[in-house]
């Protein structure tokens, strides 16, 4: 059962008849699934408006405090198997021109689709997961059984698993879509051959893989459907609903060309990233990248910036603690002095007594600015000079959201927060191949890291 695109917000469309389990009674119905990019997929069942079962779900829908909650078990019109496990009432059956609209749920569940059920098998399976919003070059040949050729995927080894990630068979028209209707939809597919056993393993790897294509491209890049194929033909099938925010063009971080770039990228990045992802949070700030460069307003853009590096100095702060290398708050330095100047003199407090006050009642955390350059000190990030004003801003858009008065190029500020957000990132990362710098034009550039004390 492969999913169809049948336009570039809406993915596909299934029917088929099954079982509605609610909480104490349940109900036979033909149903209608409509699959979305972005948003929860819609399951409609028909029933009419005069049952006693739309009557009854139209008390529960206006006088339950809680939602109404069901399940659903079913088989699609060409045999296959149907299972959600949870589905959330959203609106009761009425009437429009005599005839009853269907009475309409959201899947808060992944939607799986079998044929039959899948056991492991000797031998490996094959695994598609096909993933929203990558645009990219391919670097490698498909060879057609006819003669010919075109360049359309690329392939690589991580973990001793070999993914090959491809075009789908109508992207060039799918791309040009997106970037006019400013929409989002499946662009590629990532392919791979493993046990059955192993699913839970690569499917981690997968989310990697679609962190950092999303990091490289300014896009959501996620995996939204995985099918499972035996022979040729799909067998399994889970389609799970995802935030993926509108397609962008041409505000990539790693240039399209050469076209082995973005390949090369995910190779160096992987280690670091699948090392740090956790320790720093690294999935989470490339969320607020994504939501900060697709935010339509600058001032908020800067703000998510700070958020962004705000969230990473915390965890910063969490993962040197925890090594036994605490970073130390310059701002209690000093303050036993100010104490004292406050405190009687003839008081009796002990130094130890006052430090404890401080710790207390005194800023519990450094100045953004401090764990961030252990940070760049930890990956070798040289500092620019040029770049210290930034740090001056960071109250001005935390406290009050916008741009102070005095800024005379606001998108020249913009550009230096991304581009060093970008920097620090890509080191975290240990790469240093190719990189677009927003501050200056989208110049090609290579980091350059520092030498190690």
């Amino acid at each position: 059962m492969t999913i169809k695109h049948l336009d570039f917000r809406k993915i596909s469309k299934i029917r088929g008849k099954g079982t509605f389990i609610f909480d104490k009674f349940k109900k036979e119905a033909p149903f209608t699934i409509e699959f979305y990019i972005g948003r929860e997929a819609l399951v409609f069942m028909d029933i009419s408006f005069f049952s006693k079962l739309n009557m009854k779900l139209s008390k529960l829908h206006l006088h339950k405090q809680k939602y109404v909650e069901a399940s659903l078990f079913g088989e699609l019109k060409d045999g296959y198997k149907i299972h959600i496990d949870k589905l959330i009432l959203i609106a009761t059956t009425g009437l429009n021109k005599g005839k009853s609209n269907p009475v309409k749920f959201k899947a808060f569940s992944p939607i799986i689709i079998s044929k039959e059920d899948l056991k492991p098998v000797k031998g490996k399976t094959e695994i598609r997961y096909y993933i929203t919003n990558f645009e990219f070059t391919g670097c490698e040949k498909t060879m057609f059984p006819k003669g010919g050729w075109k360049l359309d995927h690329f392939t690589i080894s991580i973990n001793g698993y070999t993914f090959c990630i491809k075009k789908l068979e109508k992207y060039k028209e799918i791309i040009e879509r997106i970037k006019k209707n400013k929409t989002s939809s499946i662009t590629a597919e990532i392919i791979v051959k493993v046990d059955f056993k192993e699913r839970e393993k690569i499917f981690s790897i997968i989310n990697n893989i679609c962190d950092l294509l999303s990091f490289a491209t300014g896009n959501t890049v996620v995996p939204v459907t995985e099918e499972h194929l035996l022979d040729g033909k799909v067998v399994w099938a889970q389609t799970t609903s995802m935030k993926v925010y509108n397609f962008r063009s041409g505000d990539q971080l790693i240039p399209h060309l050469p076209p082995e770039t973005i390949r090369e990228f995910v190779i160096k990045a992987y280690p670091n990233y699948s090392k740090w992802k956790k320790k720093l949070g690294l999935n989470i700030l490339i969320d607020y990248y994504l939501l900060m460069k697709s935010n339509p307003v600058l001032d908020v853009r800067c703000l998510l910036g700070y958020v962004l590096l705000e969230c990473l100095s915390s965890h910063a702060q969490e993962f040197y603690a925890k090594k036994g290398e605490p970073i130390e708050n310059s701002r209690k330095k000093g303050m036993v002095e100010q104490l004292n100047k406050i405190l009687p003199k003839s008081n009796n407090l002990s130094k130890k007594t006052k430090n404890k006050i401080i710790e207390e009642f005194g800023p519990k955390y450094p100045p953004l600015q401090e764990p961030i350059e252990r940070l760049m000190n930890e990956f070798r990030m040289r500092y620019k000079k040029k770049e210290a004003y930034i740090w001056g801003l960071r109250n001005k858009f935390i406290h009050k959201g916008m741009f102070p008065k005095n800024i005379q190029d606001p998108i020249k500020v913009y550009r230096d927060i991304v581009h060093f957000i970008d920097r620090l990132m890509l080191h975290i990362l240990n790469y240093d191949g190719e990189f677009l710098n927003i501050a200056d034009g989208y110049k090609v550039e290579k980091l350059i890291f520092k030498n190690r004390n």
